[in-house]
């Protein structure tokens, strides 16, 4: 896995071999593809909230949108930005114009009541589940990655992607992140 040394929150994988296995479950033979990792915390795009303002002097209105989580989901989504953009340029892919298929594993740090205290500091506990069943939602993180993706020209827009799949994990033997893949073509099989 190669490391981009100006960005310590990317580790790229052009052609990494966890995605090898999954290219056999594409629907279109020899389609392209765009697989890398992204370190960093990954981060629910919720919904936005809208401020009015007015302006005494014009009695005109404005309204601002802001986004929910604030700069956690800036900060995520410019990492996920960066490593599609050194991904895409180790790989020598051009955009996507066509229909594209994402796929996405959410590796989530573990929280630390999950593990025991003293003599069982490290132990996991035997309640502790396998897989994040709580907040963040899977659908927010993907729509955060997914609009990343867009404004790192992996893809023209959202409305290319004509299927995805996303799952969560704990980050239990890895740093917390993504593992990201764009495939060429009509679905998966």
């Amino acid at each position: 896995m190669a490391r981009n040394d100006e960005h310590p929150a990317v580790a790229v994988s052009a052609h990494s071999a966890q995605f090898e296995a999954r290219k056999s479950t594409h629907s279109t033979p020899g389609a392209r593809e765009l697989s890398f990792d992204v370190h960093g915390t990954p981060t629910p795009q919720g919904s936005k909230k809208a401020f009015a303002r007015t302006n005494k002097a014009t009695g005109k209105t404005t309204v601002s949108l802001v986004e929910s989580a604030g700069d956690r989901l800036k900060e995520w989504r410019e990492e996920v930005k960066v490593a599609a953009m050194v991904a895409k340029v180790e790989a020598e892919i051009p955009r996507f114009d066509g229909p594209v298929c994402v796929d996405v594993t959410f590796f989530l740090p573990r929280p630390k009541g999950h593990y025991g205290t003293g003599r069982n500091a490290g132990v996991l506990k035997d309640w502790a589940p396998l897989v994040p069943v709580t907040k963040p939602d899977g659908d927010k993180l993907l729509r955060a990655v997914c609009d990343a993706l867009t404004s790192a020209s992996v893809y023209l827009d959202d409305s290319q992607i004509v299927e995805h799949r996303s799952r969560k994990r704990f980050a239990d033997d890895r740093a917390p992140g993504a593992r990201i893949a764009v495939f060429e073509g009509n679905g998966f099989v």
